[in-house]
């Protein structure tokens, strides 16, 4: 339980940081929802 929990502390700061980064940018062609650039 104990590795998981860390794991999932380590995806939701990735996320954030991912979000945060996101932020600089126009949001044109970037879907919050997958986290994924369109082609």
């Amino acid at each position: 339980a104990m590795k998981s929990d860390g794991h999932q502390s380590e995806i939701a700061r990735l996320r954030h940081d991912v979000e945060e980064y996101a932020k600089q940018f126009p949001t044109v062609g970037f879907e919050k929802e997958t986290m994924k650039y369109k082609d």
